[in-house]
């Protein structure tokens, strides 16, 4: 009797065993599987490529309390980026508080960088905001989808909690399409996410206005670059498309820009191009050339060294940042000219608080081991 009863247990024992693990490898199999599918799920893999495009806004408004959202860059000029946002971030929610400082903070960094309002267009929710251009930044222009479309899957990038985090947690669906808007659904979206990138398989299709999670809404991409086709700088939209283009027609290169004005020191000529003036910004771009028979070091002063001075009323506005080619910084930048080679420079002079016509004097100050310190003059330069 007991050889049975032993029998029939070990039977039972057996068969739970197997169960159990076919239980675990159907479960473990599932999540794998499902691990394994997202991988290749075109949606996050754009979202991923597209973190470093992304920015997290803060403002401080002049009551002393802030507003927390996201953003995406759109453009760039040598010594600016570019960023739309959602105007009620700078704003508030009611469009009627006084931003008393803006700060951007870019993917992979640590620091809030001070932001300018560029534009506003109140009426769709958007506003235009730039930055001095950071050395070696990168992000991808090529990132414009421009047909969403009802039933789409999509994500966001950028959560706020304590601090910003560049994350897209969980996927949606659009859910209805209008002229302007996109609406669609996903769970995971919690306030603090106005301003950034609603994306689907093959990029950014739009901005988002409202962070509500059930039911949330976009502006769309193609409607801010309409927008965006007039009363903007140059370089403020260079978002292109990521359909492929099918045929290409030759395009000729730029004649190059004549100077205006010429400096020389010793065997160093510096070739004014331009002098222009966007809101606060007044942006002067030279070339410099090395007409030795050896190689220069060559380092671009600000720091209170660099200024210009308004010629109807003798204001003075120092260099907020210097750029040589690829090198930029706010106080001061070094490269190395080649013998015989031309580089292009440019000074960028923030917080002007007025339409300069004319300056009177544009001075940059410089140094090498082979001419010492000395200072680039122009004089009398038009402000376009």
């Amino acid at each position: 009797m007991d050889f049975f009863r032993n029998y029939a247990f070990r039977k039972v024992t057996r068969h739970a065993v197997h169960l159990a693990a076919a239980l675990l490898l159907a479960v473990f199999g599932g999540v794998y599987s499902e691990l394994r599918g997202q991988s290749g799920d075109p949606v996050i893999q754009i979202a991923e490529k597209l973190k470093p495009n992304t920015v997290a806004i803060k403002t401080v408004f002049e009551d002393g309390s802030e507003e927390l959202g996201f953003g995406f860059l759109t453009g760039e000029t040598t010594a600016r980026l570019f960023l739309v946002t959602a105007a009620h971030v700078v704003y508030g929610h009611t469009f009627e508080q006084s931003p008393k400082e803006v700060f951007v903070q870019l993917y992979n960094e640590r620091l809030w960088r001070s932001a300018f309002l560029v534009n506003q267009w109140k009426e769709h929710d958007l506003a235009l905001l730039q930055i001095l251009r950071p050395p070696n930044v990168k992000w991808e222009s090529k990132c414009m989808d421009m047909s969403p479309s009802n039933y789409q899957r999509v994500r966001f990038i950028g959560t706020n909690n304590m601090e910003p985090a560049w994350v897209s947690p969980g996927s949606g669906e659009i859910f209805q399409l209008s002229d302007h808007q996109i609406q669609f659904t996903i769970g995971t979206i919690k306030p603090g996410t106005s301003g950034a990138p609603l994306i689907a398989e093959k990029g950014i299709i739009g901005l988002i206005t409202d962070d509500q999670g059930s039911a949330s809404t976009a502006l769309k991409l193609s409607k801010i670059r309409d927008i965006m086709a007039t009363g903007v700088p140059a370089g403020a939209f260079m978002l292109t498309s990521v359909t492929p283009v099918t045929s290409v027609t030759p395009v000729k290169d730029p004649p190059p820009v004549r100077p205006v004005q010429l400096f020389k020191k010793d065997n160093l000529a510096f070739e004014l191009l331009s002098c222009k003036q966007n809101g606060a910004f007044i942006e002067c771009e030279f070339n410099i050339v090395n007409n030795d028979r050896v190689d220069i070091e060559l380092h671009m002063s600000g720091d209170g060294k660099s200024r210009i001075i308004a010629a109807s009323n003798g204001y003075e506005y120092f260099a907020n940042n210097l750029r040589m080619a690829e090198r930029a910084h706010s106080n001061s930048v070094s490269k190395t000219l080649v013998a015989g080679s031309r580089v292009k420079a440019v000074v960028l002079f923030a917080d002007v608080r007025e339409t300069v016509r004319t300056i009177a004097k544009l001075e940059v100050s410089f140094w090498s081991y082979a001419t010492s310190s000395f200072a680039m003059e122009f004089r009398n330069v038009s402000v376009n």
